[in-house]
Protein backbone atom coordinates (compact mmCIF):
# COMPACT_ATOMS: atom_id res chain seq x y z
CA UNK A 1 0.00 0.00 0.00
CA UNK A 2 1.18 3.54 -0.64
CA UNK A 3 -0.12 7.07 -0.46
CA UNK A 4 0.68 10.74 -0.92
CA UNK A 5 4.37 11.49 -0.80
CA UNK A 6 5.54 7.86 -0.95
CA UNK A 7 8.15 6.87 -3.51
CA UNK A 8 7.19 3.73 -5.45
CA UNK A 9 9.57 1.65 -7.56
CA UNK A 10 8.10 0.34 -10.81
CA UNK A 11 9.48 -1.21 -14.04
CA UNK A 12 9.70 0.94 -17.17
CA UNK A 13 8.70 -0.11 -19.80
CA UNK A 14 5.83 -1.85 -18.11
CA UNK A 15 2.07 -1.64 -17.94
CA UNK A 16 1.05 2.05 -18.27
CA UNK A 17 -1.36 1.62 -15.38
CA UNK A 18 1.58 1.28 -12.96
CA UNK A 19 2.62 4.92 -13.24
CA UNK A 20 -0.93 6.24 -13.48
CA UNK A 21 -1.95 4.43 -10.27
CA UNK A 22 1.09 5.81 -8.47
CA UNK A 23 0.22 9.36 -9.53
CA UNK A 24 -3.46 8.80 -8.68
CA UNK A 25 -2.46 8.07 -5.09
CA UNK A 26 -0.33 11.18 -4.87
CA UNK A 27 2.88 9.14 -4.72
CA UNK A 28 6.13 9.67 -6.60
CA UNK A 29 7.02 7.09 -9.29
CA UNK A 30 10.62 5.82 -9.19
CA UNK A 31 11.24 3.96 -12.47
CA UNK A 32 13.64 1.06 -12.88
CA UNK A 33 14.45 1.19 -16.58
CA UNK A 34 14.42 -2.10 -18.49
CA UNK A 35 16.58 -1.37 -21.52
CA UNK A 36 16.54 -3.23 -24.82
CA UNK A 37 20.35 -3.39 -24.80
CA UNK A 38 20.06 -5.49 -21.63
CA UNK A 39 17.29 -7.67 -23.07
CA UNK A 40 14.87 -5.63 -20.96
CA UNK A 41 16.51 -6.72 -17.70
CA UNK A 42 16.96 -4.19 -14.92
CA UNK A 43 20.20 -2.33 -14.34
CA UNK A 44 21.58 -3.34 -10.92
CA UNK A 45 22.99 0.16 -10.39
CA UNK A 46 19.58 1.75 -10.93
CA UNK A 47 17.95 -0.78 -8.62
CA UNK A 48 20.56 -0.05 -5.96
CA UNK A 49 19.86 3.68 -6.24
CA UNK A 50 16.14 3.07 -5.83
CA UNK A 51 16.75 0.85 -2.80
CA UNK A 52 18.96 3.55 -1.29
CA UNK A 53 16.04 5.96 -1.49
CA UNK A 54 13.82 3.52 0.39
CA UNK A 55 16.53 3.12 3.04
CA UNK A 56 16.78 6.93 3.37
CA UNK A 57 12.99 7.12 3.83
CA UNK A 58 13.26 4.40 6.53
CA UNK A 59 10.91 2.00 4.75
CA UNK A 60 13.58 -0.70 4.57
CA UNK A 61 16.91 -1.51 6.22
CA UNK A 62 19.96 -3.11 4.68
CA UNK A 63 20.58 -6.19 6.80
CA UNK A 64 23.55 -7.71 4.96
CA UNK A 65 26.41 -6.08 3.10
CA UNK A 66 28.79 -8.88 2.12
CA UNK A 67 29.04 -10.86 -0.06
CA UNK A 68 25.58 -9.80 -1.27
CA UNK A 69 23.32 -7.02 -0.10
CA UNK A 70 20.06 -7.97 1.59
CA UNK A 71 17.16 -5.76 2.64
CA UNK A 72 14.08 -6.12 4.79
CA UNK A 73 11.18 -3.90 5.77
CA UNK A 74 11.94 -1.84 8.87
CA UNK A 75 8.55 -2.59 10.41
CA UNK A 76 6.86 -6.02 10.17
CA UNK A 77 3.48 -4.35 9.65
CA UNK A 78 4.82 -2.57 6.56
CA UNK A 79 5.87 -5.92 5.12
CA UNK A 80 2.47 -7.49 5.83
CA UNK A 81 0.61 -4.57 4.25
CA UNK A 82 2.89 -4.48 1.20
CA UNK A 83 2.69 -8.22 0.69
CA UNK A 84 -0.96 -8.64 1.54
CA UNK A 85 -2.18 -5.97 -0.87
CA UNK A 86 -0.67 -7.80 -3.83
CA UNK A 87 -3.05 -10.02 -5.75
CA UNK A 88 -2.08 -13.69 -5.70
CA UNK A 89 -1.25 -13.53 -9.41
CA UNK A 90 1.01 -10.55 -8.77
CA UNK A 91 2.76 -12.34 -5.92
CA UNK A 92 3.34 -15.34 -8.15
CA UNK A 93 4.92 -13.13 -10.84
CA UNK A 94 7.07 -11.34 -8.26
CA UNK A 95 8.41 -14.57 -6.80
CA UNK A 96 9.00 -16.08 -10.24
CA UNK A 97 10.89 -12.93 -11.25
CA UNK A 98 12.95 -13.09 -8.05
CA UNK A 99 13.85 -16.72 -8.72
CA UNK A 100 14.88 -15.93 -12.29
CA UNK A 101 16.86 -12.89 -11.13
CA UNK A 102 18.82 -15.03 -8.67
CA UNK A 103 19.69 -17.42 -11.48
CA UNK A 104 20.81 -14.55 -13.71
CA UNK A 105 22.83 -12.83 -10.99
CA UNK A 106 24.54 -15.95 -9.66
CA UNK A 107 25.13 -18.27 -12.63
CA UNK A 108 28.23 -19.72 -10.96
CA UNK A 109 26.57 -20.20 -7.57
CA UNK A 110 23.34 -21.93 -8.47
CA UNK A 111 23.90 -24.77 -6.00
CA UNK A 112 24.39 -22.30 -3.16
CA UNK A 113 21.33 -20.28 -4.27
CA UNK A 114 19.14 -23.31 -5.01
CA UNK A 115 17.29 -23.32 -1.69
CA UNK A 116 16.37 -19.62 -1.94
CA UNK A 117 15.34 -20.02 -5.58
CA UNK A 118 13.15 -22.96 -4.56
CA UNK A 119 11.49 -20.94 -1.81
CA UNK A 120 10.54 -18.22 -4.28
CA UNK A 121 9.04 -20.73 -6.71
CA UNK A 122 7.18 -22.49 -3.90
CA UNK A 123 5.79 -19.26 -2.44
CA UNK A 124 4.74 -18.24 -5.93
CA UNK A 125 2.83 -21.49 -6.36
CA UNK A 126 5.07 -23.20 -8.92
CA UNK A 127 5.36 -26.60 -7.23
CA UNK A 128 7.21 -28.33 -10.06
CA UNK A 129 10.01 -25.76 -10.20
CA UNK A 130 10.11 -25.62 -6.42
CA UNK A 131 10.70 -29.37 -6.35
CA UNK A 132 13.40 -29.08 -9.02
CA UNK A 133 15.36 -26.50 -7.03
CA UNK A 134 14.72 -28.02 -3.60
CA UNK A 135 16.08 -31.28 -5.02
CA UNK A 136 19.15 -29.52 -6.33
CA UNK A 137 19.74 -27.91 -2.94
CA UNK A 138 19.27 -31.24 -1.16
CA UNK A 139 21.72 -33.00 -3.46
CA UNK A 140 24.33 -30.27 -2.95
CA UNK A 141 23.90 -30.27 0.83
CA UNK A 142 24.21 -34.04 0.92
CA UNK A 143 27.99 -33.75 0.61
CA UNK A 144 28.42 -31.54 3.69
CA UNK A 145 25.27 -31.49 5.82
CA UNK A 146 23.35 -34.76 5.84
CA UNK A 147 20.72 -33.52 8.30
CA UNK A 148 19.86 -30.46 6.22
CA UNK A 149 19.81 -32.58 3.08
CA UNK A 150 17.47 -35.09 4.71
CA UNK A 151 15.09 -32.32 5.81
CA UNK A 152 14.95 -30.95 2.26
CA UNK A 153 14.30 -34.39 0.78
CA UNK A 154 11.44 -34.75 3.26
CA UNK A 155 10.05 -31.47 1.96
CA UNK A 156 10.45 -32.64 -1.65
CA UNK A 157 8.61 -35.86 -0.71
CA UNK A 158 5.72 -33.90 0.78
CA UNK A 159 5.55 -31.50 -2.17
CA UNK A 160 5.60 -34.39 -4.63
CA UNK A 161 2.34 -35.68 -3.16
CA UNK A 162 0.67 -32.48 -4.36
CA UNK A 163 1.57 -33.15 -7.99
CA UNK A 164 -0.97 -34.60 -10.41
CA UNK A 165 -0.66 -38.34 -10.93
CA UNK A 166 1.53 -39.03 -13.93
CA UNK A 167 4.79 -40.74 -14.82
CA UNK A 168 7.00 -37.70 -14.12
CA UNK A 169 5.31 -37.13 -10.75
CA UNK A 170 5.88 -40.75 -9.77
CA UNK A 171 9.54 -40.37 -10.73
CA UNK A 172 9.86 -37.46 -8.28
CA UNK A 173 7.99 -39.36 -5.56
CA UNK A 174 10.20 -42.40 -5.98
CA UNK A 175 13.43 -40.39 -6.12
CA UNK A 176 12.66 -38.44 -2.95
CA UNK A 177 11.91 -41.60 -0.98
CA UNK A 178 15.01 -43.37 -2.30
CA UNK A 179 17.18 -40.41 -1.30
CA UNK A 180 15.62 -40.40 2.17
CA UNK A 181 16.37 -44.08 2.57
CA UNK A 182 19.93 -43.56 1.33
CA UNK A 183 20.65 -40.66 3.69
CA UNK A 184 18.59 -41.96 6.59
CA UNK A 185 21.19 -44.39 7.86
CA UNK A 186 23.79 -41.58 7.97
CA UNK A 187 21.79 -39.49 10.43
CA UNK A 188 19.99 -42.24 12.34
CA UNK A 189 16.59 -41.42 10.89
CA UNK A 190 13.47 -42.23 12.85
CA UNK A 191 12.37 -45.83 12.31
CA UNK A 192 8.77 -44.91 11.56
CA UNK A 193 9.87 -42.37 8.93
CA UNK A 194 12.19 -44.94 7.36
CA UNK A 195 9.39 -47.49 7.23
CA UNK A 196 7.09 -44.89 5.66
CA UNK A 197 9.64 -44.01 2.98
CA UNK A 198 10.23 -47.67 2.15
CA UNK A 199 6.55 -48.61 1.95
CA UNK A 200 5.55 -45.52 -0.03
CA UNK A 201 8.54 -45.89 -2.35
CA UNK A 202 7.72 -49.54 -2.96
CA UNK A 203 4.09 -48.66 -3.71
CA UNK A 204 5.14 -45.99 -6.23
CA UNK A 205 7.66 -48.36 -7.83
CA UNK A 206 5.09 -51.11 -8.22
CA UNK A 207 2.49 -48.74 -9.62
CA UNK A 208 4.90 -47.25 -12.15
CA UNK A 209 6.57 -50.54 -13.03
CA UNK A 210 9.99 -49.48 -11.66
CA UNK A 211 10.74 -52.75 -9.94
CA UNK A 212 13.55 -55.25 -10.37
Amino acid sequence: DFGAGDEVIYPNPGFPIYESQIHANGAVPVPIFLREARDFAFDPAELEAALDKLVDREFIDQTEFYPDAAYMFRHPLTREVAYGTQLSATRARVHAAAAEALQALHPDQLDEQASLIAQHYETGGDTEKAIEWHSRAAAWLGFNDANASYALWQHVRDLSDKLPDCESSDAVRLTSRMMLLMHGWRIGADESDTRRNFEEGLSVAQRSGNTI
